[in-house]
């Protein structure tokens, strides 16, 4: 299904390469259906203790000028914020998706989406979706989604957490 989505805008692009989470990457069958389709097919490893991770990312999204993803995900935010055009394209998996099940949806009370993040971000970013897409850099979502404006420096951080040299080596005489 998704090959079949992808394959209605190709012709928009030079060429098209679908990240696959760990675990489908795993699955050479999987990898065959889009490279039967000359769709490049790469991962960014598992996420879970592993320090590479946002690197591959960094060094994998460097060589592109668009991101896409079927929903709205962490991967599109740091894509804005590295000033790469992000959209978003494809039926989302989303609660309606025989993946999912209503458990999976239990601890998702942020003031954000009740039980969608898709039609939550939708709304708030109707720029983003494929429709509306203006094939532009959105670098302020990125600012606002990535809550850089409570970002620190190492000053404000060392006052925050009592952090001090004399301390650090305190630690050592005691």
């Amino acid at each position: 299904s998704y090959i079949k989505q992808i394959k209605k805008i190709n012709h928009l692009f030079k060429s098209i390469s679908v990240s696959l989470g760990w675990k489908e990457y795993q699955n050479q069958e999987i990898i065959e259906l889009f490279l039967e389709h000359d769709i490049k097919v790469l991962t960014m490893g598992h996420r879970t203790e592993n320090p590479d991770f946002l690197f591959n990312f960094y060094n994998e999204v460097s060589k592109y000028e668009y991101i896409s993803s079927d929903t709205f995900c962490t991967a599109i935010f740091y894509g804005l914020f590295m000033k790469k055009k992000c959209f978003i394209y494809g039926k989302p998996l989303n609660r309606d998706s025989v993946f999912l099940e209503e458990k999976d949806f239990e601890d998702n009370k942020w003031e954000g989406p009740e039980k969608s993040y898709y039609d939550f971000f939708s709304k708030k970013y109707p720029i983003l979706l494929w429709d509306n897409f203006d094939h532009k850099p959105h670098f302020d979502i990125s600012m606002e989604e990535l809550g850089t404006k409570y970002k620190k420096t190492p000053s404000e951080l060392r006052k925050i957490f009592e952090w001090s040299l004399k301390d650090f080596f305190k630690s050592f005489r005691s």
